[in-house]
């Protein structure tokens, strides 16, 4: 599966509690062939965070929407990290989606995109997951 046109990154929160802003990140470094056929990597990772709150049993978004139309990247590799340390007691699922658009307006529906990654959030601190995509 080689990227869309635009893609974006969804979380849901299923910890029980409510996630603040900026608690989520993904940091990419995405790939692609150059001209000479050979796999180069982008420059510097890119990192995205959930710009508000997610409550309980909610979806948010992770940055905003990606427009690979002139990047032409083919995949990558992330790093899903959830900072529950400020919540009390959580125990549940935050799960990590790919979302795609033709249009950048139409995304998959949430909850029906390509899942990326899982963490169970079980304890006041940092979750870590890596994932390709």
């Amino acid at each position: 599966m080689a990227l869309p046109k635009y893609y974006k990154f969804v979380a849901k929160n299923e910890c029980g509690e409510t996630l603040g802003a900026s608690t989520i990140t993904v940091t990419l470094i995405r790939w692609k062939f150059n001209s000479s056929g050979e796999l180069v990597y982008e420059s510097s990772e890119t990192s995205l965070q959930n710009s508000s709150s997610i409550a309980d049993d909610a979806y948010g978004d992770i940055g905003s929407a990606q427009n690979n139309s002139s990047d032409l990247y083919l995949g990558g590799y992330g790093m899903f990290t959830v900072n529950a340390s400020s919540l009390s007691s959580p125990d549940g699922n935050v799960t990590l989606y790919l979302h795609r658009s033709t249009d950048n307006s139409n995304f998959d529906d949430n909850g029906r995109g390509v899942v990326l990654a899982v963490i169970h959030v079980n304890s006041a601190t940092t979750f870590r997951r890596s994932f390709e995509f």
